[in-house]
C-alpha cells in the first residue's frame, strides 16, 4: 500500500498504521527434542530417496544421511541396500550415494567430475532450471534430439545461453496490483522484451540489462546509457515468446 502511494496512486490519501510490540520470543527447543512421531518424518527408504533426489546431481555420504534423518548409520545402510536392489541409487567411488537417473543409465546423459570442453557449435543454448528431481525427469521426457549437461550450479560454464526455462519454482507468486494476474501452480510465465512500435516497425528491445561499475569501458558489447555502462542481452529469435502468445 505504501508503495502504491509512493508511486502517486490517487485512490488513497491517508494510511493509518497501528504498531504493537510483539512479546519476547521463547527459547525454541533443539531440533532433536522435537516430537518426530509424524509418519512423514520417520526414517524410511522413501525419505532417503527424497534426500538423494534433492541433492542430485551431487551425492551424499551415509553420515550426512544419518544426521539428516536422525537415525543410525546401520539403518541408513539398510535403506540404501533396499533402494539399490530396486536400481534407484548407486554408490560412487568416493563413498557417496547418488540417485540413478534413467537418462544417464541409457547413455543420454553423462555425469563427469569436471565440465568437458565443448566446441562452439555444440554449446548449449537453452537452460532449464528445476527445483525437484521429478521435474527434471519430466523435462527430460519431452526433449528430443538433445545433448544434456546436468549441473548443480553453472559457474559461468555456458556462455551461449539464449533461453532460460524455470520449472516448478514460480508457483504462488503474487502480482503487485492485480490479483487476477497472480502466478499460480501450473502457469507458464515467459519473460520477453517489450516490443515498441515506431513508424509501424517493431524496435529491438532487451530481455535482460545489467550494469556494473567495474565493466571494462573498452568492451565492444557495452554501451553507455544515462552515464551508466550497461550490457544487454536478448535472444536471437523470439520463438518461445511467440508460442506463448499463441497459447495465450
Amino acid at each position: 500500500m505504501l508503495k502504491l502511494m509512493q508511486a502517486g496512486f490517487d485512490g488513497l490519501k491517508t494510511i493509518q498504521i497501528e504498531m504493537k510490540l510483539l512479546p519476547e520470543k521463547s527459547v525454541l527447543p533443539h531440533v532433536r527434542q522435537l516430537n518426530t512421531s509424524s509418519e512423514n518424518r520417520l526414517p524410511s527408504a522413501q525419505r532417503v530417496r527424497e534426500l538423494l533426489e534433492d541433492a542430485y546431481p551431487n551425492g551424499m555420504m551415509v553420515d550426512n544421511l544419518s544426521h539428516a534423518l536422525q537415525c543410525s548409520t546401520e539403518s541408513i545402510f539398510g535403506y540404501l541396500e533396499d533402494l539399490q536392489s530396486k536400481n534407484l541409487v548407486t554408490q560412487l567411488e568416493n563413498g557417496q550415494w547418488i540417485r540413478i537417473d534413467r537418462m544417464a543409465a541409457l547413455g543420454q546423459q553423462l555425469i563427469v567430475k569436471q565440465m568437458p570442453k565443448v566446441y562452439d557449435v555444440d554449446q548449449p543454448t537453452v537452460a532449464i532450471i528445476t527445483a525437484l528431481f521429478v521435474e527434471k525427469l519430466a523435462v527430460d521426457s519431452i526433449i528430443e534430439n538433445k545433448q544434456t549437461f546436468v549441473r548443480y550450479k553453472t559457474d559461468g560454464c555456458f556462455q551461449d545461453i539464449q533461453h532460460v526455462l524455470i520449472v516448478g519454482v514460480g508457483g504462488g507468486v503474487s502480482h503487485f496490483t492485480d490479483k487476477n494476474e497472480n502466478v499460480r501452480l501450473g502457469d507458464v510465465v515467459v519473460s520477453c522484451p517489450v516490443q515498441i512500435c515506431e513508424n509501424g516497425h517493431k524496435t529491438q528491445n532487451f530481455t535482460y540489462i545489467h550494469t556494473d561499475p567495474l565493466l571494462n569501458l573498452e568492451d565492444n558489447n557495452a554501451m553507455k546509457i544515462n552515464g551508466y555502462v550497461v550490457k544487454a542481452w536478448t535472444p536471437r529469435n523470439d520463438i518461445i515468446s511467440e508460442k506463448a502468445v499463441e497459447l495465450w
